[in-house]
Parts: structure tokens; sequence; C-alpha cells
């Protein structure tokens, strides 16, 4: 349970210690880059942004690179992960 003191004014909480992967393609027209961007900062330090470039909605599983980042996040969810990683 979230102690909603804790939350910012979209809900989400003020910051994490859990690893949290976002991920966003460069072209979703449905939850934007910007808005993936908004939520890791919001998350703080233990989250993780992955934008991929031409990715549209979905591209966590639509494509190779959201797969592999995926499952890196899975293996070891405490690493860093590239901000920005090559095509899908």
């Amino acid at each position: 349970m979230v102690d909603r003191s804790s939350l910012h004014a979209g809900g989400l909480p003020a910051g994490t210690a859990i690893p949290a992967l976002v991920v966003t393609g460069s072209v979703d027209p449905i939850t934007p880059p910007s808005f993936a961007a908004e939520t890791a900062q919001r998350l703080g330090r233990s989250a993780h942004l992955l934008i991929v470039p031409g990715g549209g909605h979905g591209t966590l599983r639509s494509t190779a690179c959201g797969r592999a980042a995926a499952a890196a996040f899975f293996a070891d969810p405490k690493a860093r992960t590239p901000r920005l990683l090559g095509p899908g």
C-alpha cells in the first residue's frame, strides 16, 4: 500500500528504491517519450528510462530492443540501462 502523502500531484510515488523499467518508443502516439521521461523522473534514481528509436506503442514486446532491455533488466534490475538503445 502506498502512503498517499508520498505521492506527487500526478498520483505517482515521489521516489522509490525499487528498480523500475520505463520503456517507450520514440514515435509512440499514445504514451509519448515525454510521458515516460516524466514517469521515470518521478520514480527517482532507481528508474531506468529506455526510448527505442522508431518504436511505437507496445515497443517493449514488439521490438528486439525492447525485449532485450526487459530481459537484461529482469536479470539484474540494479544495473544501469542505457537511456537510449539502437533501433528496434
